[in-house]
């Protein structure tokens, strides 16, 4: 298979392009051009955000890995929004025969957060066209890179107490780096299958190795800006 790997320079996806590698061609996308490392792999040069761009990548590709993601921008939603619709034209104009996609945990009746729900529109807009559409729905993911990890890393080790809101009592479900890839590199050009993972305790490993404990006290007006002022 011809697997196109969008978000190809990210954390999970520069884990996942070369687990791919080694059994199908693969097509690294990333925003800007990347030194490969890899002979066995092509990478070019393609924005969500171009349509041109993306059309161009996808010539010959049979499945899709949507790993794109624009959290950290003012119009993040509006942005994943209109780049997943590009995707979708784009994976349907080129006979693509399935889209891969890694969204966040959540069902609609929940009450989500801006980011949550940016996830669940970005899956609502590949599964508009007519390509058939995989989604991976995962929590938080635990390995280098991952934002949402680290930041929990430098809280830990940095805080021996720390005043938090009542949300963070709400069992989560973390899943390893290396099972997110399998996960993915699994469905491409297979059916969509639920991969559980157990909930997190409230201790974290640190850097060292080591396992430690932190003491949280639930506060309502905590606000997040105090926990990011203190990790960083």
């Amino acid at each position: 298979m011809r697997i196109a790997v969008l978000g190809a320079s990210g954390t999970v996806g520069s884990a996942l392009v070369p687990v791919l590698a080694r059994e199908h061609e693969v097509v690294a996308i990333s925003r800007r051009p990347h030194p490969g490392g890899h002979d066995d792999v092509a990478w070019m040069v393609g924005d969500v955000m171009n349509p041109t761009s993306i059309h161009r990548a996808l010539a010959g590709v049979d499945v899709v890995c949507y790993l794109v993601h624009s959290l950290g921008q003012d119009d993040f939603a509006a942005r994943d929004r209109r780049g997943a619709s590009i995707v979708a034209r784009a994976a349907a104009s080129r006979g693509v025969a399935q889209i891969v996609y890694l969204g966040g945990l959540g069902d609609e009746s929940d009450d989500l957060s801006e980011h949550l729900e940016s996830r669940r529109e970005t899956e609502r807009c590949l599964a508009e066209g007519s390509v058939p559409l995989t989604t991976i729905r995962a929590g938080m993911v635990v390995g280098p890179g991952s934002a949402a990890f680290e930041t929990i890393l430098a809280l830990v080790d940095r805080l021996p107490a720390m005043v938090c809101p009542r949300w963070v009592s709400t069992p989560t479900q973390p899943i390893a780096a290396d099972d997110v890839v399998r996960y993915i590199a699994g469905v491409c050009g297979n059916s969509e299958f639920t991969c559980p993972s157990p909930p997190m305790p409230s201790r974290c490993t640190s850097k060292s190795g080591a396992v430690s404990p932190t003491l949280s006290v639930t506060h309502p007006p905590w606000s997040p800006p105090c926990g990011t002022r203190t990790a960083g």
